[in-house]
């Protein structure tokens, strides 16, 4: 028996338990046989002692199979080794439980037909491998049903670290949709997820039919794509709260575009954290998108655009209770920020930290109602730049705040960095009210037009204060 096992369990094995080889002849290692099936060892071990069972490789051929036709339960007290080579073949229907540890190798040793599944105990198994079922990071084969069985696992163990290894993996679809699985890689310079798909989300997370929290999450990753896409977003979030998204690259600098990049739903999608994480963005697409519920999270973030794409947007929120941005980098998109409110949509209660909006083609921050029904309110903005944005076109502005229809009451913004923007650097046209201006630096506006537009710019609005500013004209 060769020793090129991997160490996957929470305590130390213990060698002075009996070893149990399993035969593989056998035809279902979940019935009796001739004294050496999977059942055949447990029934005779039980439950008491400690022992091991073994699932050799024969060496002769590239795999020694060993049949599951029906279902089998193998208790806490049996620790489990599987030799590189051997696989357990699992079918339809069937299911086999790991109670105990698993030493394995970072190779395929399981194999499901149909409807058949392996569930392993989280008390002793706290990350799996998507190798285990077959995953091969050699960025050619299609590992999607290994990686999705994986996820399966994961969920049905009541939520789990599925562990990538510093490889690249292609895949079409991916959808975790029960608490507490985690995709985690050897970071995002090391593993990458490359999706084939040109159209649709391509990791959905939540359940909207069936609401949950303790959401698990990704890290340690990056996400690309093998070709330009068209629709839909890398990371789609809806139906589920309390996850973490860290350490994470959506793009290539100069790959092919990824549509958009992560997406927050309106069911549910509180208390999710993204962070230290780079979006690069390329098209008419979005780095961010937040369309609904509340107490989002994120910070030290990159997101950029081509540079060169009208209607792409770097953050961008239609409806939402509460959302907190910090440490945040985003540059070269058409529009950097839009707030933009529709029939019935409200946006309320957004807290924005040290965010720098630079070098967008039309607004570095657009503020925009569209609807009689549309509600714009409580939105604070702190040491925040809006800068060369737009600097050869003079609609262009850093800060631009206007309705349509519906109201926005209640903008504030303190020691602001509007600086360099095309035509005017802050704008509020009729109707905002409540809009606040405490410090800050305005100048080398109408970059587009010397002496043309303005640093402040209150055009027709109301109810309005500006305190202790620099500026080059109001």
């Amino acid at each position: 028996m060769t020793q090129s096992f991997y160490l996957r369990m929470q305590r130390d094995y213990d060698w002075n338990s009996q070893y149990h080889f399993v035969d593989a002849s056998e035809s279902d290692q979940g019935t009796a046989g001739d004294g050496s099936s999977v059942k055949d060892i447990v029934d005779s071990v039980g439950t008491s002692k400690k022992a091991t069972i073994v699932f050799s490789h024969s060496g002769t051929g590239n795999t020694t199979t060993y049949t599951f036709s029906t279902s089998e339960v193998i208790p806490d007290n049996f620790e489990v080794l599987v030799e590189n080579g051997a696989v357990l073949s699992v079918a339809t229907g069937i299911t086999v439980e790991f109670g105990g540890s698993i030493w394995a190798g970072r190779n395929q040793w399981i194999s499901l037909t149909g409807t058949g599944s392996v569930i392993f105990d989280e008390r002793f198994i706290s990350e799996i491998f998507p190798e285990w079922w077959g995953a091969l990071g050699d960025d050619s084969t299609d590992s999607t049903d290994a990686i999705q069985d994986a996820i399966d696992c994961a969920e049905a163990m009541g939520g789990c670290i599925v562990s990538f290894a510093a490889a690249t993996y292609r895949f079409t679809t991916l959808t975790m949709d029960d608490p507490g699985v985690t995709l985690r890689g050897m970071g995002p310079d090391a593993t990458v997820l490359k999706t084939t798909s040109g159209t649709g989300n391509i990791i959905t997370i939540g359940d909207t039919g069936s609401n949950y929290n303790a959401s698990g999450g990704i890290r340690d990753i990056s996400l690309y794509t093998t070709g330009a896409r068209t629709a839909g977003f890398m990371i789609y979030i809806d139906g589920c709260e309390q996850g973490i998204i860290n350490n994470i690259k959506i793009g290539e600098d100069d790959g092919y575009a990824v549509g958009s990049g992560i997406y927050f739903g309106s069911d549910l999608s509180t208390l999710w954290y993204v962070t230290n994480s780079v979006i690069e963005i390329q098209g008419a697409f979005h780095g961010i998108h937040l369309a609904g519920s509340s107490d989002q999270y994120l910070s030290n973030l990159w997101i950029r655009g081509d540079g060169s794409t009208d209607n792409s947007i770097g953050i961008y929120v239609d409806n939402n209770a509460g959302a907190w941005f910090k440490d945040i980098d985003i540059v070269q998109f058409y529009e950097g920020i839009l707030l933009g409110a529709d029939d019935g949509d409200t946006i309320s209660w957004l807290n924005f930290d040290n965010i720098l909006v630079d070098q967008n083609e039309l607004y570095g921050l657009s503020v925009h109602s569209t609807h009689v029904n549309a509600v714009i309110k409580g939105i604070s903005f702190v040491s925040c730049w809006f800068s060369t944005n737009g600097a050869s076109d003079a609609n262009a502005k850093g800060v631009y705040i206007r309705e349509t229809a519906g109201a926005i009451n209640g903008i504030t913004f303190v020691n602001p960095r509007v600086i360099g923007n095309g035509g005017h650097g802050f704008q509020v046209d009729a109707g905002p009210i409540h809009i606040g201006i405490n410090g800050g630096m305005f100048g080398g506006n109408s970059a587009q037009a010397a002496n043309t537009y303005n640093g402040i710019y209150m055009n027709g609005a109301d109810n309005w204060s500006i305190t202790g500013v620099m500026s080059g004209a109001v």
